[in-house]
């Protein structure tokens, strides 16, 4: 299946927000701040719409679904959000905060100032 040129927009744009730091920001938009990736994305290319599939928050962009992964298999049970979806993803957003700085500052006490280096 071939891309569109919306669809290579968004996969260009996804590579580079991952391109600072691939595993840190996978690992911070896979696990408590999907939702926080949708509103990046929602505010680039402002046609996103959230869905939720298995408790993890995607964007449906020009006909696909992504996340910092890029785009996502077509599959069954995707759901649209709804207004209430929004505000209960919204509300955790400072557990998410508190969650990914201790998990930096884990990180730092264990492999000191310089952080990790990506691979």
């Amino acid at each position: 299946m071939s891309e569109t040129p919306r669809q290579v927009e968004v996969r260009v744009f996804i590579a580079r927000i991952c391109g600072v730091a691939p595993c840190m920001m996978r690992q911070i938009f896979t696990r408590g701040g999907c939702y926080r990736f949708h509103q990046i994305l929602k505010d680039r290319f402002p046609e996103a719409v959230a869905y939720e599939i298995r408790g993890h928050c995607v964007s449906k962009i020009a006909g696909r679904y992504w996340d910092v992964t890029g785009a996502l298999p077509e599959e069954e049970g995707y759901r649209k959000m709804r207004a209430a979806d929004h505000r209960a993803y919204d509300a955790c957003y400072f557990d998410e905060v508190h969650y990914m700085c201790k998990l930096a500052q884990l990180k730092v006490a264990q492999f000191g100032s310089e952080g990790v280096v990506e691979t």
